[in-house]
């Protein structure tokens, strides 16, 4: 299926948001070409929907064929139908329905608002489902990306969900909207996170948030602003001034709060780590310009690619099976490391709705707390609870903490 999007798109808003100028600035660069990455994600959000067109809330085999996924992209597909068919499931509204893939658009918006910018705002929104009787909605938006996680707040998902609800003769009558991300193939947190709002919080973000921005992105000085989530996925990133003022304005705050340590103010510590990890992503897009330089067949003084450490693999795994059993006796047992299956894994076996009802099975399974990891505080994580030294000796000092009698 192919996706229908606005000179605004959905998708485009969180950056637009962010820096209104930034639409007029990437008009002067090449588009980036499409990552295998980001194919692959279109693949993945096209078996979705097949899927759920079809009415199927099981991955059949004949699409695992056809679009020949491996283990872990057919796991990714079959989460989200589990995700959309428990969640039918549990609804008890004979009136629900749903919809797949369907066009969105804020032009009904346009002359209420005075925002002719609203009427370019339209895209594909993965799923929906409407549950009138009960008096409340649920929009999707599939990611099958693993590293970067995204939350159900963002700019693209509002815009779809508000333009939905605008389809609908009922939308007043609506009490609570569902905005949910679904990101299966997620390395750590939460890969389906719900964000419920009432259609006035929804609108008041319309009014003041999305229109002034459009407007702003349109204007004969737009307003720019280097943030880490605005500057990510823009394709004027690296000519932009500003970015590259606030790149440097940082570097100094960070050289300078580096000269004193250890003796500095711990508020400008916490200040210059809000900056780190854009200078990071900095560093990140010169070395790469410097490396597709080199790939282009040009010159960069005193630099040059080299192949990195690569994993040997095989050619072709059923031939090296056949040749290890008739020239060693050994077998695909002999050859292969049996492992255990992981918690995660042991619920696909048996289904995740019986896992989490199974309180014996839960009984046996554990969370490791991860490593310590410094991160802002509106990151949605629970905080990690420490002890200072004081309190730490402070039973000592009192004679708690001695044996003695």
């Amino acid at each position: 299926m192919t996706a229908i999007h606005g000179k605004f798109s959905p998708s485009q808003l969180p950056r637009i948001v962010r820096c209104p100028g930034s639409v007029q600035l990437c008009k002067t660069v090449p588009k980036r070409g499409e990552s295998e990455y980001a194919l692959e994600g279109t693949m993945l959000h096209e078996v979705t929907s097949e899927c759920l067109i079809a009415d199927e809330p099981k991955l059949p085999g004949t699409i695992i064929g056809r679009y020949d996924l491996d283990s872990e992209q057919s796991e990714a597909v079959q989460d989200c139908l589990d995700w959309v068919f428990t969640l039918k499931m549990s609804l008890d509204d004979p009136k629900m329905y749903d919809s797949v893939e369907s066009t969105v658009t804020l032009a009904h918006y346009a002359m209420q608002l005075k925002c002719p910018q609203l009427e370019d705002v339209f895209g594909t929104m993965d799923y929906s489902l409407i549950a009138p009787t009960i008096r409340e909605a649920w929009f999707v938006d599939w990611k099958f990306g693993k590293g970067v996680e995204v939350f159900p707040d963002t700019e693209q998902l509002k815009a779809y969900a508000i333009g939905k609800l605008k389809s609908y003769d009922f939308a007043n009558q609506f009490d609570k909207l569902h905005l949910v991300i679904g990101q299966p193939r997620l390395y750590s947190g939460e890969p389906f996170k719900v964000l419920t709002l009432t259609p006035q919080e929804l609108f008041f973000w319309l009014e003041d948030r999305l229109v002034p921005a459009l407007k702003d992105a349109v204007s004969p000085a737009p307003s720019f602003h280097a943030t880490e989530k605005g500057c990510m996925w823009c394709d004027a990133k690296i000519i932009c001034e500003t970015r590259q003022q606030a790149a440097m304005e940082g570097a100094m705050e960070v050289f300078a709060i580096h000269a004193k340590l250890p003796q500095v103010d711990i508020d400008q510590v916490a200040k210059v780590l809000n900056i780190i990890p854009e200078l990071k992503v900095y560093i990140a897009d010169i070395e790469q310009f410097a490396s597709l330089h080199i790939q282009a067949g040009k010159h960069l003084p005193g630099y040059k690619l080299v192949a990195g450490r690569s994993i040997r693999k095989w050619t072709d795994e059923k031939a090296a099976k056949k040749f290890f059993e008739d020239n060693y006796g050994l077998d695909e047992f002999a050859m292969s490391e049996l492992k255990f299956k992981s918690p995660a894994q042991a619920e696909k076996v048996i289904g995740k709705k019986v896992a989490s009802q199974d309180k014996e099975l839960q009984a046996l399974i554990k969370k490791p707390e991860g490593k310590p990891t410094l991160v802002p505080e509106e990151d949605k994580r629970e905080p990690l609870s420490f002890q200072s030294v004081e309190e730490k000796f402070a039973p000592f000092a009192t004679g708690e903490g001695s044996n003695e009698g």
